[in-house]
């Protein structure tokens, strides 16, 4: 069967038992259609509308104080409040000034110097090509 043929074709006469249903369909003829007026959708969205301003008239302020869009801004706000001090307080100052100050031992800087050394003298003979003749010549001298 076409796609035409499922268009066209009427259900069977015992899907519409008229019969049977005849007092219904007396009813339905019967009836008057009614006709919504000009301004229905526009009654029924202002209804809408006073609804919902009704519904949010009842709440006290102190409650539309407990939404996230309030608390969300206040919590940030106070935790800047509590960690400016030691962010940007004279005590953070000293401690970056202090952590600048923590120099290491001259032995260790030696002894990292003459690892550091020996390692790139390793990897020069590993890799001939890593480096030039005159870095390899700066090395050894």
């Amino acid at each position: 069967m076409s796609k035409s043929d499922k268009s066209t074709h009427s259900p069977a006469p015992e899907d519409f038992e008229l019969s049977h249903d005849q007092e219904l369909w007396d009813l339905l003829g019967n009836s008057t259609s009614d006709e919504a007026s000009p301004l229905f959708s526009r009654n029924v969205m202002r209804e809408i509308r006073l609804e919902e301003s009704e519904a949010t008239a009842k709440v006290p302020f102190w409650r539309a104080l407990l939404t996230p869009r309030c608390l969300v801004p206040s919590a940030m706000a106070l935790a800047l409040v509590v960690a400016w001090p030691s962010l940007f307080g004279p005590e953070a100052e000293t401690d970056a000034q202090a952590s600048h100050s923590n120099e290491l031992p001259a032995e260790v800087v030696e002894s990292l110097e003459i690892s550091l050394e020996s390692e790139l003298l390793i990897a020069a003979a590993d890799k001939p090509g890593l480096f030039s003749d005159e870095e390899v010549i700066a090395m050894l001298f």
